[in-house]
């Protein structure tokens, strides 16, 4: 593709974005990481900093950089992103702000910055039934919030949470593990 298309045509950004997320799901997260900023810095220097496309690999990055035990600079990439998409999106959106929302959210959760993850993920949740999110989405949400009510040291009002995600990945995700 870059070869035929170029280098930074749309469609080679995108399958390089893929080969990263491929590179990230087999635990090659430094090879992963690095094709994943340089689809960011190529996307940005194109003019297509604002898109979908780069968002998506914006938290790809976020989540490269989660797994890879670094929970700070997660939250120095996420964050702003996430006022940006807020502003560029609104916050309705599901594909750019939502998702970075639960991302940030996630990252706070992480960095035992419980109140803040709890409020990010309560948001989101309301949103997401407003706007008819997919189970997927709301069960990793509930998730969240199920984990900082434990981290908080409340099991009891941690429970429902987990449960109802529970019962949406049953009823609804049948078919993945």
């Amino acid at each position: 593709r870059g070869r035929v298309l170029g280098t930074n045509h749309t469609d080679y950004l995108i399958t390089l974005g893929n080969l990263g997320i491929i590179l990230g799901l087999r635990g090659n997260l430094a090879e992963a990481e690095r094709v994943v900023r340089d689809v960011i810095d190529r996307r940005t220097r194109a003019g297509l900093g604002n898109t979908t496309d780069t968002f998506a690999n914006i938290g790809n990055l976020g989540i490269i950089l989660l797994a890879s035990d670094r929970p700070d600079e997660a939250e120095r990439l996420i964050s702003p992103a996430w006022q940006r998409a807020t502003q560029l999106f609104g916050t309705n959106n599901p594909m750019n702000t939502l998702r970075i929302q639960h991302l940030l959210a996630r990252i706070f959760a992480e960095r035992g910055k419980l109140p803040e993850a709890e409020k990010l993920a309560a948001e989101g949740l309301a949103i997401q039934a407003r706007v008819a999110s997919g189970p997927e989405t709301i069960a990793r949400t509930l998730l969240i919030l199920g984990r900082v009510k434990m981290q908080q040291g409340h099991p009891d009002e941690a429970g429902p949470f987990l449960r109802k995600a529970l019962d949406l990945a049953r009823e609804q995700l049948p078919s993945r593990r």
